[in-house]
């Protein structure tokens, strides 16, 4: 045996006297027995991250509630998977739906990352319970969470594919469970072998956008589908830009640099522009320099060709709040992804009411028409190119779209339309409890 599956086989062991010790209400009992279990996990060759957030776990009200004999009468247990706790698309969009629950039921999920992240700190702050579980990254999968742990619950819900390193040997227990994809193309390419059990076993799949149907359909019967669009709470800020006709143009483009964010569409874009047109403009670009396909030439090959321009202002990774904030002082968002099934950095320009260039692969593109934002064929610089110089020489539009822009917020990505639905799709995952 090695020094994990050790320390994993007493925190089984430990789980199974601490859930006799709460159902016994004994809760001075409970400590001592904490207290001592958690010292002899200390000195086990066990993450530090792993088991500090299990220690956090093992004392919150929700652990206490999962443990209860009859849970008749009370809110339910709600397991949620996350792959990762970044600052991106998926893991922002899951604490919303976390919250959601919280708010509507009375208890908050407890989640289950399978990567740290500064979200951790997030969660945790507005009372959510984050067990960081990194052993499930590794060949060791033998772990209380599968065996032991996650049947308590009532239900759970994973986000996104790539957490489906969760289901490759999960056995379900009869649980209900839901699959929230937001992955499209890009995604699905990558389909390990088992992906079809792992659709087996889910009693609901939700699609983000109809990009993320179109390449998952196949593995899934229709009438265990739905649509969960995600919400964005309004934070739009009422301050106005300066005048246009005292300064630049500002566009943005905001995203990983990943190849299918379209980066480089951009800037060929941009070689392509009259001088005129480019002494108008200035273009601000915000993205983590990596590229997790493994092709780092990609991003080498961005960050010399923005030196070529000295109206580019790159400025790195930003945390969600200070997107925000630059999202106001925009004038324009360009999102030219070639393969993007809901950016959310397009949702919440639409609430800061600005004009926005998307490409025709993006989520939003079925759901927009040309007086809220102005559609590209995907993977088209001359498109783009055409795009801006328009909007150079009428720079009227940025005002004139920014009224239907923001109803198109409201009218598809409200939090309002986006709780009703996550909750009516979540009690019908619970009815079907057996």
């Amino acid at each position: 045996m090695t020094h994990r599956s050790i320390t994993w086989g007493k925190i089984k062991k430990g789980f199974l006297l601490l859930k006799s010790l709460v159902t016994q209400q004994n809760r001075k009992l409970f400590l001592h027995y904490l207290n001592r279990y958690l010292s002899e996990i200390t000195s086990q060759n066990a993450s530090v991250i792993t088991r500090t957030s299990i220690q956090r776990f093992l004392l919150s009200a929700q652990a206490q509630h999962l443990f209860c004999r009859d849970r008749s009468g009370k809110p339910p247990s709600i397991l949620f998977i996350f792959h990762e706790l970044s600052l991106t698309g998926a893991p922002i969009v899951g604490v919303q739906l976390a919250q959601t629950l919280a708010k509507h039921y009375g208890l908050p999920p407890v989640i289950l990352a399978l990567r740290d992240g500064p979200l951790k700190d997030v969660l945790e702050r507005v009372g959510m319970t984050v067990i960081i579980d990194e052993n499930y990254l590794s060949a060791q999968r033998d772990l209380f969470c599968q065996e032991l742990f996650c049947r308590h619950f009532d239900a759970i819900i994973v986000n996104s594919l790539a957490s489906s390193i969760f289901l490759q040997n999960f056995a379900s227990h009869g649980l209900p469970m839901a699959w929230w994809i937001h992955e499209s193309a890009e995604g699905f390419r990558y389909a390990p072998p088992v992906f079809p059990r792992c659709f087996d076993m889910m009693r609901a799949v939700w699609w983000v956008s109809p990009n993320s149907e179109a390449c998952g359909r196949r593995y899934v019967s229709e009438d265990k589908t739905a649509y969960l669009r995600y919400g964005v709470a309004d934070r739009a800020t009422t301050e106005k830009n300066a005048p246009l006709c005292s300064r630049e143009i500002v566009f943005g483009l905001i995203g990983s640099f990943i190849r299918r964010k379209g980066q480089d569409i951009l800037l060929s874009a941009l070689a392509q522009l009259s001088s005129p047109v480019l002494e108008r403009i200035r273009v601000i670009i915000v993205g983590e320099p990596y590229d997790p396909d493994g092709n780092p030439d990609y991003t080498k090959d961005i960050l010399v060709k923005m030196r070529k321009f000295s109206n580019i202002d790159y400025r790195g990774t930003m945390s969600n709040d200070d997107c925000l904030k630059l999202l106001a002082s925009l004038d324009v968002l360009i999102c030219p992804s070639t393969d993007d099934p809901m950016p959310v950095v397009v949702t919440e320009a639409l609430m800061c009411s600005k004009l926005c260039i998307i490409s025709d692969a993006i989520g939003q593109a079925h759901l927009l028409n040309h007086e809220e934002a102005i559609l590209i064929p995907a993977g088209s610089p001359e498109a783009l190119a055409d795009a801006i110089t328009n909007i150079v020489n009428q720079p009227e539009l940025i005002e004139r779209f920014a009224t239907p822009a923001r109803a198109a917020y409201e009218r598809f990505f409200s939090i309002e339309q986006f709780e009703n639905n996550a909750i009516h799709l979540v009690d019908g995952l619970l009815n079907l409890k057996n």
